[in-house]
Order: structure tokens, then C-alpha cells, then sequence
């Protein structure tokens, strides 16, 4: 299961970030998202199969023992996360575990994420979206059919089918009208027309005089697009920094992190300035926080490489997750023991993961 902010655009893909959109009810892992900026790290284990969290040294915050949390919705954000417990009920929570405020999710919970002082929140009563303050007070009243987390005062929102911007006070910044917008990054906004994609400024107005057959949004001062049925990547001039010439660009995910680009099947890394040629290697994610995920040859298990394609750690994995705020979770052997490791591979805290049946995950969250 890979649902992590991560951009993959290529040839056959759709467009779009690699998003944990929807909460991880994975019966093995423990996902922690890209973009979660609250260094609080899940796991689930014991005979009830409820999720627990430690922090960044390995230090229980909250015991899976009598937590009686189910699932998770996305992550932390701003230090609040969202959960369900078996009772059925859903709550934002702090880092203590407190219940802060209840929430409605209805069928979607991914994007409760406190940001710049607001969070999308569904009203229990109408089933539309607003936006709440830390607290789970009212800000911006629900009227939306959906709403997105706010990103540099800027968040997309439905009305029907189609996507529009509002600022921090509910004011239309853009109608309603695309069939697709992504979140604003580095002060452009990437939205769908018709078949093309376009970026726009703040204040809604076109960029860079052209569009694409397919483009998300920036990162750390690129976006990767395709035109003519190839990959480039463009900075936030519009200038293309790398030629159409590509299959698959994977841009890193934070500003420490090179990217990935894969030319006639094979991939290379790009470190400033820099081009490592890289063996044959399937590829399994785009390098964060310095550090890449590529399989062995034999026996389905992962490594770790680090910017410049050299392996890490001196170990392979089954089944690791990609570094998030300098924390990667691994499965050590095919026994069920996972681990937190940090950034030099060691193991801060390990747990024997409790996994649930298809059908026992599904009658659970239904209840």
C-alpha cells in the first residue's frame, strides 16, 4: 500500500501526488505522511489490534494497550490528529491522546489537517464542509460540498463537482469552475481545463503563458509536467530546467531530497547539478529526507539508498516505508517484529504488529 505525498507522474499515471488521502487502515504498516509536520509516530499491536503512538526517540505517548483507537484518519497535523474509536465515535485528538473536539467524517477523513490556524470540518447535521479553528469552532460556516487544508491562505473547495479557491475568511478567490485543482504550493495553484493543465497566481490569474497535458503542483520550487508525450520539469519563472525528455520525473519530497528521472527504462539520480546513473533497480519511491526506496534483486525485500545511489544502513527490509521527519518504519523479517529507525538506521522502538483479515477490518469499520 503506498498513499504518501509523493509525486509520481509518468507516461501511463495519471496526474497527481501519491496523497494518503484516505486513512490507513493497513493491516501491517503504520504509515506516517509526507506532509505531516508533528513528529508523533503510530503503530498498532496487542490482542485488540488498537493504534498506539510514540515520538521521535521512541518514547510512548500513547499506549495501543488501552488507547482503543481503530483507525486513523491521514495524520498529525499542527498537533491534532484525527481517530476513531470502537465505539464508532471520531475525534481530534492531541498528542496525549485528550480528545479535543468530535468530527463527522461521513466516508472521507483524510483531509483533517490543521493548517495556518484552520481545518476542514463536516457538519454533522448537513453533511457540508467548513472550516474550524484548533479549538473545533466554526470560522468559515460549512457550505461546501467538500473542503481542502488551507496552504499559503489559499484552499480549494467544491461546489458539486467542480473546485474553486477561497481565502481565510471564506471569500471566493476563484468560482467554482475547474474539475480539478491542487492545493496552492510555492504561490501557484495547478488546476485542470478541459483535457489541459494550467497553473494560476494567488490572485487566480494565468501563469507562464502556456498549459500541459498533465502537471500537479510545485515542490520546493519545481513541478514536474508532461508535454509532447514527455516529462520536464519547470521552476516558478515557468523556465524549463529539465527537457521534455523523460518517462518519469519523481521530484523529492522536501528541499534536501534529489529527484528521480528514468529514461529509456532506466533511472538516474539528479543532485544538483549532478547525474548518477543507477543499475537496473525497481525503483519503489521518490527519495525523502535524503534517502530513497529501491528493491533487491532476489527475495522481495527493500533497501535504503542514500543521494548519491550508495546503499544505507548495511540491511534490507521487508516492506519500509519512506523516511518522514527523519523516521522510517520497516518490517524486520518475515516474523511480524516492525521498527521505527532513525536517520542512522537504528531502531528506536519495535512492536509486533497485530493484523486483522480483510473481513475483520471491514466488519470493524463498519461498526
Amino acid at each position: 500500500m503506498r498513499r504518501r505525498q509523493f509525486l509520481q507522474l509518468c507516461l501511463a499515471g495519471a496526474v497527481g501526488s501519491r496523497l494518503a488521502f484516505a486513512f490507513s487502515s493497513d493491516t501491517e504498516f503504520c504509515l506516517k505522511l509526507g506532509n505531516s509536520d508533528t513528529p508523533i509516530f503510530p503503530f498498532r499491536t496487542g490482542e485488540h489490534a488498537w493504534w498506539g503512538y510514540v515520538d521521535a526517540a521512541g518514547q510512548v505517548l500513547i499506549s495501543a494497550d488501552n488507547s482503543r483507537i481503530i483507525a486513523r484518519f491521514g495524520d498529525f497535523y499542527g498537533g491534532l490528529g484525527a481517530v476513531r474509536y470502537d465505539d464508532g465515535s471520531a475525534w481530534m485528538i492531541d498528542m496525549k491522546g485528550s480528545k479535543r473536539f468530535p468530527i463527522y467524517p461521513g466516508s472521507s477523513g483524510w483531509n483533517y489537517v490543521l493548517r495556518e490556524g484552520l481545518m476542514p470540518n463536516r457538519d454533522s447535521n448537513s453533511a457540508q464542509w467548513g472550516y474550524v479553528d484548533s479549538a473545533g469552532r466554526w470560522v468559515i460556516a460549512p457550505s461546501f460540498a467538500f473542503a481542502f487544508p488551507f496552504s499559503q491562505e489559499r484552499a480549494v473547495v467544491a461546489v458539486g463537482q467542480r473546485k474553486g479557491v477561497i481565502d481565510p475568511k471564506g471569500k471566493w478567490v476563484i468560482p467554482a469552475s475547474f474539475s480539478r485543482a491542487f492545493a496552492y504550493s510555492d504561490g501557484f495553484l495547478c488546476v485542470q481545463q478541459g483535457k489541459r493543465f494550467a497553473f494560476l497566481d494567488r490572485n487566480g490569474r494565468p501563469a507562464f503563458g502556456r498549459d500541459f497535458e498533465q502537471a500537479s503542483g510545485f515542490q520546493n520550487g519545481l513541478a514536474a509536467v508532461r508535454d509532447a508525450n514527455r516529462m520536464g520539469v519547470i521552476d516558478t519563472s515557468g523556465r524549463v530546467v529539465m527537457p521534455f525528455q523523460y518517462e518519469a520525473i519523481w521530484l523529492g519530497n522536501d528541499p534536501n531530497s534529489p529527484m528521480l528521472l528514468k529514461r529509456n527504462g532506466a533511472w538516474e539520480i539528479s543532485n544538483n547539478g549532478r547525474r548518477i546513473p543507477l543499475p537496473p533497480l525497481r525503483i519503489e519511491e521518490p527519495f525523502s529526507c535524503g534517502r530513497a526506496i529501491v528493491h533487491d534483486d532476489l527475495g522481495g525485500t527493500c533497501h535504503f539508498i542514500g543521494s548519491d545511489g550508495t546503499q544505507l544502513f548495511g540491511m534490507s527490509y521487508w516492506r519500509p516505508e519512506p523516511f518522514v521527519l527523519d523516521r522510517a518504519v520497516v518490517q524486520m523479517g518475515q516474523g511480524g517484529e516492525h521498527a521505527w529507525i532513525n536517520q542512522r538506521g537504528e531502531p528506536i522502538f519495535r512492536w509486533r504488529a497485530s493484523n486483522l483479515t480483510a473481513l475483520e477490518e471491514q466488519m470493524r469499520m463498519a461498526q
